[in-house]
């Protein structure tokens, strides 16, 4: 089984007000690989770092996949 893992090195979501690692993921496998928009999957921040803190201590990963085969 091969699991890809489209994020950078300094692709860190937690805690969300003072990044120091990464929690959070968006895995897919080879088959998923060609359907992957280039550079989509990245965190993201809903509000400001003290109300996304407040809101959840994390960042979300968000990704954006085609929806045919490639």
């Amino acid at each position: 089984i091969h699991i890809l893992v489209p994020l950078g090195p300094n692709d860190l979501t937690h805690p969300a007000n003072e990044l120091q690692r990464r929690l959070d993921y968006i895995w897919y496998n080879l088959n998923m690989a060609p359907e992957v928009v280039p550079n989509s999957v990245k965190p993201i921040y809903f509000f400001d770092r003290d109300k996304q803190d407040d809101t959840a201590d994390h960042l979300p990963v968000i990704g954006y996949f085609y929806r045919n085969d490639r």
